[in-house]
């Protein structure tokens, strides 16, 4: 049994079934962590970031990153864009006091996620400059991005349409334009907020 586990998700007010939700992964695999199974590195990093706790915390003898520091420039270190949890992303985008910049090809797991959708509007109509610079979909780049990634150029082109459909959706209150006079014609991003 995970006591510790059990008294953090307490004590936000969550169930295994919302940290399930949150993580993606099944309410059993909860279920098994809360009754002691120890998770993957990227699902125990994930959980002590919702938690707001240190992964020690919770699997004192699992733990693989080092404790939280004082430092104020490096909070967390993540070895794949993938293995960062979505509140990450969230609180990131949500502490931000002056302005926004995000740099992607495609972005689409930000396109997708209206808590950051939420929030970058938000921010924008509070008067910080939010800047979205996506891959042009026409781009030869973006192509050779999707082979070097091994998803297919064709894929990697049709995440950066759909990431610019869903970011110009979410986010009717500023103009999107092409921004080939700042990177050049040739440049891998093209297209700004």
């Amino acid at each position: 049994m995970n006591d510790n586990l059990r008294h953090a998700i307490a004590h936000v007010g969550l169930t295994a079934v919302d940290i399930a939700a949150r993580l993606d992964v099944d309410p059993k695999t909860v279920d098994r962590w809360l009754r002691g199974r120890t998770p993957y590195p990227r699902h125990r990093w994930a959980l002590a970031d919702l938690l707001d706790v240190d992964e020690a915390d919770l699997w004192p003898d699992a733990a693989t990153r080092p404790h939280r520091t004082a430092s104020t420039e490096l909070k967390a270190l993540y070895p794949h864009r993938w293995a960062v949890p979505r509140t990450a992303w969230q609180r990131l985008f949500g502490s931000a006091a002056h302005e926004i910049g995000i740099l992607v090809y495609s972005g689409l797991f930000l396109a997708e996620d209206t808590g950051v959708l939420r929030i970058l509007r938000a921010k924008a109509r509070a008067g910080l400059q939010v800047r979205i610079l996506l891959g042009d979909p026409d781009s030869p780049h973006v192509a050779t991005r999707g082979a070097d990634e091994a998803i297919g150029e064709d894929i990697m082109t049709a995440r950066t349409r759909n990431a610019l459909a869903l970011f110009r959706r979410a986010l009717p209150l500023v103009a999107w334009r092409p921004n080939r006079e700042r990177f050049g014609r040739g440049s891998s991003h093209a297209a700004a907020l």
